[in-house]
């Protein structure tokens, strides 16, 4: 288990929403709410699932802000907060992921196959 700077605990939550974004009534929305510091992933097209693109959001959020950060993703989210932390295995901010119901990445075409791995954070998978 990697260590994370102290310095700024609690980690910051940032959610990263599935398919069409996460509206006021849903878990993730309220999940922010209770955490004034927390931070969103916004997607470029919340109707195109382009997990290229999609990860590379992920990244340039965890770039552009300080952690530590937790991350709570969901459905197609949860494939594209995967597919960056396995890109970018130098993510040392990021003290944890919770995946809830993760999208079948077999229901989507992706530019090559979804490679499937463990993570080098400590993650839960909800659903």
């Amino acid at each position: 288990m990697r260590a994370c700077s102290k310095s700024a605990w609690p980690p910051r939550l940032v959610t990263v929403p599935g398919l069409h974004g996460s509206e006021g009534a849903h878990w993730q929305t309220w999940l922010e709410r209770q955490f004034p510091r927390s931070l969103r992933v916004e997607q470029y097209d919340w109707d195109a699932p382009d997990l290229a693109r999609w990860a590379q959001s992920v990244r340039a959020l965890l770039e552009r802000e300080r952690g530590p950060f937790v991350l709570a993703a969901h459905s197609f989210g949860c494939l594209a907060a995967a597919h960056a932390l396995a890109q970018w295995p130098q993510a040392a901010d990021v003290a944890g992921v919770l995946l809830v119901a993760p999208a079948s990445p077999h229901k989507f075409t992706f530019a090559g196959p979804f490679d499937a791995r463990r993570l080098a954070v400590p993650s839960i998978v909800i659903g």
